[in-house]
């Protein structure tokens, strides 16, 4: 869709095979209606956060894949490995910004998306794995050091 624009005849295929699965899986033609809408809204969140990450510009980007996390209100899109990749970029950016333990409990929600839907071995779940371990590694290493200081102080 924000390659080809929603207009493009690619584009109507693949939203019509989307509505055929959903209307497959027991959706009727108002909740597939909703969930394509809902969809497509995220994905331009989604999209914004990333050309504002790129940017540089954490704060707007994290308000973008907030504003993406729509998603979470359609049942099927809830666990979604597409929602744990929102988390795991709100994540990113907290962690970019200093903040590891707001990172920490993103990239948390991530795994457990991940975990839940791709299973343990995947690459999706092992990388949230990693960038948890990281971000809690980086809080110990913050806290080891404003002891030290701490420590350092109380000796003067």
């Amino acid at each position: 869709v924000m390659l080809l624009g929603k207009d493009h005849n690619h584009t109507k295929d693949v939203i019509s095979c989307v509505d055929d699965v959903l209307r497959a899986q027991g959706l009727n033609q108002n909740e597939a209606s909703e969930y394509m809408v809902t969809m497509l809204k995220s994905l331009e969140y989604k999209n914004e956060g990333d050309v504002a990450l790129q940017e540089g510009n954490t704060s707007v980007a994290i308000g973008a894949y907030r504003n993406a996390l729509i998603i979470e209100g359609i049942p099927l899109a809830r666990n979604h490995p597409d929602t744990g990749d929102i988390y795991s970029r709100i994540a990113e950016c907290l962690a970019k910004q200093g903040e590891l333990k707001a990172a920490s409990v993103e990239y948390g929600n991530a795994l457990a998306i991940f975990a839940s839907t791709l299973g343990g071995n995947h690459p999706d779940t092992l990388d949230a794995l990693e960038n948890i371990t990281s971000v809690r590694m980086g809080r110990l290493k913050t806290f080891t050091t404003v002891v030290g200081a701490f420590k350092s102080n109380l000796g003067k």
